[in-house]
């Protein structure tokens, strides 16, 4: 089984001690459990364009599954002001974060998502989508009804749509002490555990792999 995964620096663990696996890493242990030898490909990207150019160039017929942790291209420099502000920045940061707001607000999706899921679409018999992992510092960034109108939309496309908010919370005690940007190892471990969980629950991509092993 050949698995894609396409994501920011969570999908490769970022920040976690040494001995410490990612939450792909828990889904591909889980699996593994089950009998079945397991590859898995990963491509952190910075930025959905980034994600949008590298599905251009992929053979993504070649994979079995496909796991995009969507997100938003909301600036991380943006989300929090420094905590000792030079001078002129308090003014500019409040004026950027105002009119990039304004512009998230809608109740819709970005262009770059709406591109994946495009490419994606000829493949969303094998293909799971991860809601964005939101930490304390850009809660303001993905409020509620875009992350709403991102997992309808793809659900309206066929998707099969796993929300991470349903099993971590934007609150310090799921993130990293010296990386607040980024999951603890109890924070992965959840979500790989309820990953998997959803994957073989899943009707579409059982049913493949049900035709594939038979």
């Amino acid at each position: 089984m050949k698995i894609l995964v396409i994501g920011d620096a969570h999908i490769t663990g970022f920040g976690l001690p040494a001995g410490q696996i990612g939450f792909v890493g828990h889904f591909v242990r889980q699996i593994s459990r089950a009998g079945q030898a397991v590859t898995v490909e990963l491509h952190p990207q910075p930025t959905l364009t980034h994600s949008c150019a590298l599905l251009a160039q992929l053979p993504l017929d070649r994979y079995d599954l496909i796991i995009w942790q969507g997100g938003s291209d909301a600036p991380s420099w943006l989300a929090v002001p420094p905590r000792r502000p030079v001078n002129g920045w308090q003014r500019l940061y409040q004026q950027v974060r105002a009119t990039v707001h304004c512009r998230l607000s809608r109740n819709d999706i970005s262009a770059d998502q709406q591109s994946i899921l495009t490419a994606l679409r000829p493949h969303r018999h094998k293909v799971l989508i991860m809601s964005p992992i939101v930490h304390p510092g850009e809660a303001a960034w993905w409020p509620g009804q875009q992350r709403q109108a991102f997992v309808q939309e793809g659900y309206r496309q066929g998707f099969s749509m796993f929300d991470t908010s349903l099993h971590i919370r934007s609150t310090d005690e799921y993130f990293l002490d010296q990386h607040p940007d980024y999951l603890n190892a109890v924070s992965h471990e959840l979500i790989g555990r309820a990953l998997f969980d959803f994957y073989q629950a899943t009707p579409t991509i059982v049913t493949i792999r049900w035709v594939r092993k038979n």
